[in-house]
């Protein structure tokens, strides 16, 4: 599941994206694999299976971005709540999947289980048992795409360009502004020594 680093927008005092910066991505990326996950359905022989609730995600995402790409990371476990039927019979079930993460598909299925006695309940564990793995490799194929998506947006880091060009021109007038007051200060310190000698001078003759 290893992707290539797209580009990324940093805040606006990360001038180009370069320095090292971290986003909390966690809530984010939490939401999107729920929606990927929930109501997620394939059929295997007679079965037709479909997850039917998202009872936990547990873990922690975050989007690094250094030298301009994106560097993602994230860990998370689930607990899913699942149904299988056929023309006669259904049963019902949870599946445990631990160390969902960016970098591979080495994630492992946990746990099967049914919640009660079926004409088809021993069919559909097995079936989950042994394919449900392959399942959601498929279906988490684009999930490191769609989490690194809103922060590659040409629309994104034309905006946040934009923002940073602001800043540096706001910054750069700012300091122009200083330098003018500093200017004019300097100049009444000198017309006010000026006067001074000017009087002591009088006093003096």
């Amino acid at each position: 599941m290893a992707e290539s680093k797209p580009q990324g927008a940093g805040s606006v005092w990360n001038v180009n994206n370069w320095h090292w910066e971290s986003k909390n991505y966690t809530e984010f990326a939490k939401e999107v694999l729920s929606k990927k996950l929930l109501n997620y359905t394939f059929k295997k022989d007679d079965l037709t299976f479909v997850i039917e609730k998202i009872a936990k995600v547990k873990g922690e995402a975050q989007l690094n971005i250094r030298k301009g790409k994106q560097i993602l990371c994230y860990e998370f476990d689930v607990e899913l709540e699942w149904m299988a039927e056929n023309e006669i019979d259904s049963a019902y079930g949870e599946v445990k999947v631990a160390e969902i993460n960016e970098s591979d598909m080495d994630f492992e299925v946990t746990s099967v289980s049914v919640k009660e006695k079926t004409g088809v309940s021993d069919k559909a564990k097995e079936v989950m048992r042994k394919h449900f793995k392959k399942e959601l490799e498929n279906l988490l194929k684009t999930y490191n795409t769609d989490l690194t998506a809103p922060e590659s947006d040409p629309q994104k880091l034309e905006e946040e360009k934009r923002k940073k060009e602001e800043a540096a021109a706001n910054y750069k007038k700012l300091q122009q502004e200083k330098g003018a007051e500093k200017e004019r200060i300097f100049e009444e310190q000198k017309l006010k020594e000026q006067q001074l000698k000017e009087e002591l001078s009088k006093v003096t003759k």
